[in-house]
């Protein structure tokens, strides 16, 4: 029977233009705007004793645009709470956008978060963007956690935060470009009781 091969030709054809022709997210970043550095600070609530599960964030990020007419920032975040409008700085420190949260949409799928603005960005000059925002310390060994031991003079359980960032994690902790192409210094503040 010579029809068998000719539809299963078919039927794979047919297979790759559905797979083909459907939506495809992108989870890279665009290479359009890059950080070079990242002053972060995070303020732990409660004590060693009775920890929180929540901290707060703020993160001032200085990136600059690599080509002409960008319109939108692009970044990664997961699991953690914008508290208000993100503020653009320019190098002099002037204020150059407020960006309001209906400027900005995030896609649960990719984790990212994209800053809409109103003017574009001129290229190879620094800006700094600023978050606050709050985060989940996490039990699960990954982003910002929670773990505890007993301490030996009193036999107390004490409580420490630590962080795991490799891979996807950093974005649980702050909003990023958290992909190794885009990697930045850092300066780090922590807050804590």
């Amino acid at each position: 029977n010579s029809l068998g091969p000719v539809t299963w030709l078919l039927a794979v054809i047919l297979s790759l233009a559905v797979i083909g022709g459907g939506e495809c997210s992108d989870y890279r970043l665009s290479r359009t705007v890059v950080p070079t550095f990242y002053n972060l600070t995070i303020s732990l609530r409660g004590d060693a004793e009775n920890p929180e599960k929540i901290f707060d964030g703020e993160v001032k990020i200085t990136l600059h645009a690599v080509q002409t007419n960008v319109q939108q920032i692009t970044l990664h975040k997961d699991n953690i709470d914008i508290l208000s409008n993100a503020q653009l700085y320019n190098e002099a420190g002037l204020l150059v956008e407020d960006i309001v949260s209906t400027s900005m949409t995030f896609k649960q799928e990719t984790q990212q978060l994209t800053l809409h603005l109103e003017q574009p960005l001129v290229a190879k000059q620094s800006y700094v963007l600023i978050f606050k925002y709050t985060g989940i310390v996490r039990t699960d060994m990954t982003g910002l956690f929670s773990a505890s031991y007993i301490e030996e003079q009193t036999g107390k359980a004490k409580w420490m935060a630590l962080t795991q960032m490799q891979r996807l994690n950093a974005r649980l902790v702050f909003p990023c470009f958290d992909e190794p192409a885009l990697k930045a210094k850092f300066q780090v503040h922590i807050g804590r009781p």
